[in-house]
């Protein structure tokens, strides 16, 4: 089984414990939690990308048959996690583990120790420096027989390193060792005591580099056959950390420490807004002869026209509005002259304005009551507001801002309909020069009367802005379509073609009614200030919808948005509701979610809103759809620090990479796209009174248990770093995008001791028995000594092919 992603494996042998098989299992994401707080440290933690998957390790004995291994793991380590689940065959455990046996490859069986190594333990390896070396770079090779220290520091490149002999790094040496292979014929030993697992404790790194295959000769006459007659070379492939007949020996790992730990609590951080940031509620400045938000408010209730005309026609008031009659040209209609009103001091160029204005349009002659205006029928003759500038003398005037009705508001002749827009003025338009200034409604066809109520042109209300004392405490603005009249600003339609118009219930309350959808996400839209997008923090989406279907519907919320004007367009989910229908009336629906790093990245010059779509996309645009008490409201911020237990936290250090393992089924796609893991970076580490704080230096995005919300069900955290790493290096030109591969190769005799070591890009898909980690000889007759491959509280970040691979198995 082949996965990518970041393990955590801990194995500890003690002479105590007599079974003949150890297991490390991981069952669909799933620690196991049991046998690691109550034995010898014993786990995998994974990320969401890890499937099932199980590495073993055996020490072979005659009695023993491969069958009993397989049912030890169904015993010990699947039949106790679940009593509820089906009990899995031995078929399919062997199915998992990979218990048939394979061909062992060509290769023969390298003996330990060289007859030229028989007396490595009594030399003194600090005679011989590597730093000696001249022109290091074309290749190490230390000589059998001889034992060497590694004392050169910093970033050294050299062309391969081939330890037949013996090679020492001082305790806690600190080093970045840049090479395209590493052979061990003879020992490697590297030591670190450091009590802190830490950037600044960092001591050696190999880097393995390099796209060409790498070949050996065995060493000395017990080995040179190995790989062919004559002593032939071994090809080891690119990137290789080969053990070849030799012995390591790497610590890295304190006594003391957990290489995991249970989450017990999370910190969180309330992100700190300036006001200013924001856009804010203003109104007319006082320069202006108007004050408040109302620039132009005509509503004839007092029976008066005022400064109104019919612009060549007649004007008078009917039932408490104006109507224009004998209409003989489709440019007369209702006009007002509002220079007195000094514009030039009150409005300001390109601000957008919100006009509004109620229309009853009327034959002459008194036919045609209830049937489709000219403008629905022929999108033609529609209502138009328009606004005129007179210039000074020898200048021509003209008109501006010419706005129509769309036809799929015009309703029947007869009925009253609203005409909503935004208007803005330039700066040409408000030249303090200008003379004069007139408002007109007109276009209709000639023989029509037009009657107009509830005219208006002003700044928006207070509530069409954030909070200024909270300015993301609340993302959607008039939401309860109450704050400016009958104009649903700043909700729009999300496709051309459609409607959207404030109605009011016979209690009084208003909502916005959306009609003429086009398709199936057809929906009333609102902007999300990308200023409140903090990765992490958590926001609580409620509205109220009436969905006009006889049949239940059910829909989802989501967040279509894009980064920049040329990045690719998203659309995360945000929230799923059940289905609903006419009968239910009213249906509130509400949950939370949590901005991601791709809501986070939207800039200032991209689109961020939100849409609801149903389901049902066959029939899905055939159902007029209501709103109300729609919000999107600050609930809780990003988790910035992690809380864990302060003995097993006390060794972890800033600068080290952590994982918090799922606490979420959400692994593809869905409200959590980027997994249900969690990988970060620690820039603090504090003890507190209630344990060790882990300083994240990102948020922490999906959903976590903690040990104080439910103990049994709460995450663990694992420490991915260590103070010794090997990485392989893939930025050279690997189309594969492989790393390197650390091989005990066919080595008897000797125990092989690799004990807190980072192992990062390891691994080579398609590259046979390339995993990251792999033990690899033949089974032994029995004269052999097995090699015990003992790897204590290493971490595999980022593996390429698989984790740890042991064979033969038996």
């Amino acid at each position: 089984m082949r996965f990518a992603g970041t393990f955590l494996l801990s194995l500890s042998l003690s002479s105590s414990f007599s079974p003949e098989v150890w297991a490390v299992a991981e069952r669909t994401g799933k620690l196991l939690r049991r046998s690691t707080r109550t034995t010898t440290k014993h786990t995998l933690a994974s990320n969401a990308e890890t499937a099932s998957e199980i590495s073993h390790h055996e020490i072979p004995q005659d009695d023993y048959h491969p069958d009993d291994f397989l049912e030890d793991i169904l015993d010990e380590t699947i039949l106790n996690e679940n009593k509820e689940d089906p009990e899995p065959t031995t078929d399919h455990i062997r199915s998992l583990v990979g218990a048939a046996p394979r061909e062992a490859a060509s290769i023969g069986t390298f003996q330990y120790p060289l007859d030229c190594n028989a007396d490595l333990g009594t030399f003194d390896c600090s005679t011989k420096l590597v730093s000696s070396v001249p022109d290091i770079r074309k290749g190490l090779e230390i000589p059998c027989g001889e034992c060497w220290t590694f004392d050169m520091t910093g970033t050294v490149s050299i062309k391969g390193i081939n330890v037949i002999g013996k090679l020492v790094f001082p305790k806690n040496h600190v080093v970045t060792i840049e090479t395209p292979s590493v052979v061990v014929q003879g020992e490697l030993e590297i030591e670190t005591d450091h009590p802190v697992i830490s950037s600044a404790n960092r001591s050696v790194h190999f880097v393995l580099t390099g796209t060409d295959a790498v070949t050996f000769k065995p060493e000395n006459d017990v080995n040179k056959n190995v790989c062919g007659a004559n002593r032939a070379a071994c090809n080891i492939g690119v990137r290789p950390f080969v053990v070849a007949g030799g012995a390591v020996t790497i610590r890295g790992f304190p006594d003391d420490c957990s290489p995991w730990t249970q989450l017990l609590d999370v910190v969180r951080t309330d992100p700190v807004k300036d006001p200013d940031d924001f856009p804010s509620y203003e109104e007319f400045p006082g320069t202006c002869p108007t004050s408040g938000t109302d620039f132009i408010v005509a509503d004839f209730d007092d029976g008066q026209v005022g400064g109104w005309t019919g612009g060549g026609a007649d004007a008078a008031i009917d039932n408490l509005a104006l109507k224009v009659t004998n209409r003989v040209d489709a440019s007369q209609g209702p006009t007002l002259d509002f220079t007195s009103l000094e514009p030039e001091l009150c409005l300001i160029p390109e601000k957008k304005y919100l006009f509004s204005v109620r229309i009853k349009l009327d034959k002459e002659d008194g036919t045609g009551a209830g049937t489709p205006t000219t403008c629905t029928t022929s999108e033609s003759s529609c209502p138009r507001l328009r606004t005129r500038i007179t210039k000074p003398p020898g200048i021509k005037g003209k008109w501006t801002d010419n706005r129509y009705m769309k036809p799929r508001y015009a309703g029947n002749y007869g009925e009253w309909v609203d005409f909503t827009t935004l208007i803005h003025w330039d700066s040409d338009r408000l030249d303090p020069t200008n003379t004069a200034y007139l408002v007109l409604v007109d276009n209709v066809e000639a023989g029509v009367d037009i009657t107009i109520d509830s005219f208006s042109i002003t700044l928006p209300s207070e509530e069409s802005f954030p909070n200024p004392e909270d300015p993301c405490g609340n993302l959607i603005y008039n939401g309860d379509a109450a704050a400016n009249g009958f104009h649903p600003y700043p909700f729009r339609t999300s496709n051309g073609g459609e409607s959207v118009v404030v109605m009011e219930e016979d209690d009084g309350n208003n909502f916005f009614r959306l009609t003429n959808r086009q398709h199936f996400s057809s929906s009333i839209v609102s902007d999300i200030n990308p200023l409140c997008m903090d990765a992490g923090v958590t926001y609580q989406f409620s509205m109220r919808t009436r969905i006009h279907s006889d049949v239940p519907q059910a829909y989802r919320v989501t967040a279509p948005l894009n980064q920049n004007p040329t990045a690719s367009k998203h659309s995360p989910i945000v929230l799923d509701c059940p289905p609903q229908s006419i009968s239910d009336g009213w249906v509130t629906c509400t949950g939370e979610f949590i901005v991601s790093h791709l809501m986070a990245g939207v800039q200032s010059d991209g689109e961020f809103l939100w849409r609801m779509e149903l389901k049902n996309q066959r029939d899905g645009a055939d159902f007029v759809i209501d709103y109300d008490d729609l919000s999107i409201t600050y609930s809780k911020g990003y988790i910035s620090e992690l809380v864990v237990n302060d003995m097993d936290g006390s060794c972890w250090g800033a600068g080290s990479d952590v994982h918090v393992a799922t606490s979420t089924f959400y692994s593809f796609g869905g409200k959590y796209p980027t997994g249900n893991g969690y990988s970060g970076t620690l820039v603090g580490v504090s003890a507190e009174s209630d344990g060790t704080h882990l300083t994240l230096d990102a948020p922490l995005i999906n959903p976590v248990v903690t040990a104080a919300q439910d103990a049994e069900c709460s995450a663990e955290v694992a420490l991915l770093s260590r103070n010794i790493a090997i990485r392989g290096d893939f930025a050279d030109g690997d189309k594969a995008g492989n790393g390197g591969y650390l091989q005990v190769l066919h080595t008897v005799g000797t125990k092989q001791i690799i004990d807190g070591v980072e192992f990062v890009n390891m691994g080579q898909l398609g590259e046979e028995d390339r995993f990251a980690i792999r033990r690899h000889q033949p089974p032994p007759p029995p004269s052999y000594p097995i090699t015990v491959f003992v790897p204590p509280i290493t971490a595999v970040s980022s593996s390429k092919e698989r984790l740890m691979c042991l064979y033969p198995s038996t």
